[in-house]
């Protein structure tokens, strides 16, 4: 007498639990992607000029960070910190335009990406001061960024 009892098996691919969970992984793949896309920040590309300067390592990796770092500090939360604001845009007058943009480009990745804004925005709608230094420098580097059009916002 034979006590195996045989079943029937169905290929994976024609079972339930296989058609939800390439279902589920689809959509988490497409989820995924949308996110990622998203999550990029603004950028915007460096500019047709003269200054065709490129970005050494050595300038990425050591004074960039420094320089978005302190900007981010100086601008997270509220603050009428006008001194501190300006010390840490005081930097951007100073660049190359690729080096600004470069900055900018960093600056909307790291703490703007998924954001409505970017680093011109952020800048903007900081108080300064109505007068003085502090509302002069800020003028000066929204208009260098203006002017090399790192004011619109796709």
């Amino acid at each position: 007498m034979n006590l195996v009892r045989q079943t029937q098996t169905e290929p994976w691919y024609r079972s339930r639990g296989a058609i939800i969970a390439l279902a589920v992984g689809g959509i988490l793949l497409i989820v995924y992607y949308m996110g990622r896309k998203s999550a990029k920040g603004y950028t915007v590309t460096y500019p047709a000029t003269k200054e065709q300067d490129g970005i050494s390592p050595d300038y990425a990796n050591k004074v960039v960070p420094g320089i978005i770092n302190e900007m981010f500090e100086a601008f997270d939360g509220l603050s009428a910190d006008v001194d501190a604001k300006t010390l840490a845009i005081k930097p951007l007058l100073g660049v190359t335009e690729n080096q600004l943009v470069y900055i900018f480009n960093r600056y909307n990745q790291r703490y703007l990406a998924g954001k409505n804004e970017t680093l011109y925005t952020v800048i903007d709608g900081e108080y300064f001061g109505p007068v003085g230094e502090a509302a002069k420098t800020k003028t000066k580097v929204l208009k260098r960024m203006r002017d090399l059009k790192l004011d619109h916002h796709s």
